[in-house]
């Protein structure tokens, strides 16, 4: 294996513990690296190199903090006999770490981008509070900005002037005229009488027929018919090759172990198909020339029995209505109403009341309706007075406020 020194960045064979180029003792920092391709890399044969690579791992001086062989019986930078010098935590020595250069420019890298960092922060809320100060709106919306706007806009308007119409409309219980076939005829009809024969529906019947010639195919016997057909007959096989690769572990020491594991190997068969040519009988037939009678229709009118009869119910009978453009609204009275008037064995009538109110208003050189929902928004909305008004994207109106 090899380790790079971290004062020079000099590159050494596992087997140094100081470097072989500017002398530095190698430390914990400096750790062992695995050969890219260690099919490439050298085979150890010498008995001494051999003896050092199976000796166990390196230890660790905790005295100068420096890596020792475990052949090696003091320790070459400081001289400390193994066993009083060799360290018992591997990963904090008794020394402080050597500060190399490389250790140097990470430092002083480290605080060259922290104070570049900084420099962007300032000026970033400088360019914010400059944007603030000057009051400065995009020239455009963005597409979020124009997705979220309302589908809508208030508005200030004046009212022009007030409209009103409330309604009295009166229907009556009376007997009503109904006519129509035998299945219009509601259940609760009476004085019901026959009114003739009236077009009901049209009905397709059979007029005729035609003779008509076509072909058919029929059975005709046999013929013989040879064929191949694909049948197993045997395997091919192909030989797999094995498949090997060198795993390597790491005796940390400088050296590795390595052994080489194989897969796979053996043979890959598949079916042979031979041809095989057979025969069969294949059915044969043979075209006929027929005729047949083909229906022909016609449409006929069909007619139904058509009656006339009488039902109760309710009908519209007169309308009273009251206008006006002022806010003071008024229903029309019992006495224009008259219900109960004139009324025939079994009729009767009832009434109900509709009432429409709105404003007439301008807004921004439009003239626009307003419907209100009572005759007490009248009241609080005078001609001349502002209101408030939000018009809709598709020319809905409503009130927001005075």
């Amino acid at each position: 294996m090899t380790w790079r020194c971290s004062s020079c960045q000099g590159q050494n064979l596992g087997r140094h513990v100081v470097c072989q180029t500017c002398g530095s003792p190698k430390d914990e920092s400096e750790a062992y690296e695995m050969p890219s391709d260690t099919g490439s890399a050298a085979t150890l044969t010498d008995p001494r190199l051999l003896a050092m690579a199976r000796a166990g791992a390196n230890w660790r001086c905790r005295y100068c903090g420096s890596d020792q062989r475990t052949l090696d019986g003091r320790c070459g930078q400081c001289g400390s006999d193994q066993r009083e010098g060799r360290s018992t935590d591997a990963a904090a020595p008794a020394l402080e770490p050597r500060a190399t250069p490389a250790r140097r420019r990470g430092g002083l890298l480290v605080v060259v981008l922290g104070l570049a960092l900084a420099l962007l922060v300032v000026l970033l809320l400088c360019g914010v509070g400059l944007g603030a100060a000057t009051g400065r709106t995009p020239a455009r919306l963005s597409p979020a900005a124009v997705a979220l706007r309302p589908p809508f806009h208030d508005e200030q308007a004046t009212v022009l002037a007030l409209r009103w119409k409330q309604e009295v409309r009166v229907e009556r219980w009376q007997v009503l005229p109904g006519e129509g076939f035998e299945e219009a005829k509601p259940g609760e009809a009476f004085d019901v009488r026959p009114a003739g024969r009236r077009f009901h529906h049209k009905e397709r019947v059979v007029a005729g027929y035609d003779t008509q010639s076509y072909t058919e195919t029929e059975p005709d016997g046999f013929r013989t018919e040879t064929y191949s057909e694909q049948e197993a007959c045997g395997q091919d096989c192909t030989p797999r090759p094995q498949t090997c690769k060198e795993k390597c572990t790491p005796n940390k020491n400088g050296f590795a172990t390595c052994r080489t594991e194989c897969s796979g190997g053996g043979q890959d068969c598949r079916t042979k198909y031979c041809s095989v040519t057979k025969t069969r009988q294949v059915p044969k037939t043979k075209t006929v020339q027929k005729t047949r009678q083909v229906p022909r229709y016609a449409d006929v009118d069909r007619d139904a029995a058509w009656f006339s009869w009488k039902i109760w119910g309710w009908k519209h009978d007169r309308t009273l209505e009251r206008s006006g453009t002022t806010s003071a609204t008024s229903w029309p009275d019992d006495s224009e109403v008259k219900l109960g008037q004139k009324l025939a064995s079994g009729e009767k009538e009832r009434s109900s009341r509709v009432g429409t109110y709105s404003l007439d208003l301008s807004s921004q050189g439009t003239r626009r309706t307003l419907d209100l929902p009572g005759p007490e928004a009248l009241t609080l909305h005078p001609p001349e007075s502002q209101v408030r008004i939000r018009v809709w994207d598709r020319g809905r109106i409503e009130l927001v406020g005075r």
